[in-house]
């Protein structure tokens, strides 16, 4: 996963922070719920592999910058 100041780059997918509704924390797993959408999509579910806490808290100044909500807790996905 990549970010820039206003889009994400996962799995080859860019997304823009504006399509973004929230970001779900379970644990290790991490999903991108996309607006206009109530489920998140299995390709933009993933966990961090290296340094967990400070990727949690890149992701988190983030989001926050762009307006984005972090959740969390379980949340359902969608294949």
């Amino acid at each position: 996963m990549k970010w820039s100041t206003d889009t994400l780059q996962i799995h080859n997918r860019m997304i823009p922070a504006p399509e973004i509704k929230s970001f779900h924390i379970d644990g290790p797993l991490v999903g991108i719920l996309p607006k206009n959408t109530r489920i998140v999509p299995l390709s933009l579910c993933f966990r961090f592999t290296d340094d967990r806490t400070q990727a949690i808290e890149s992701l988190h100044a983030w989001a926050e910058m762009n307006g984005v909500r972090l959740k969390y807790g379980r949340f359902v996905k969608w294949m």
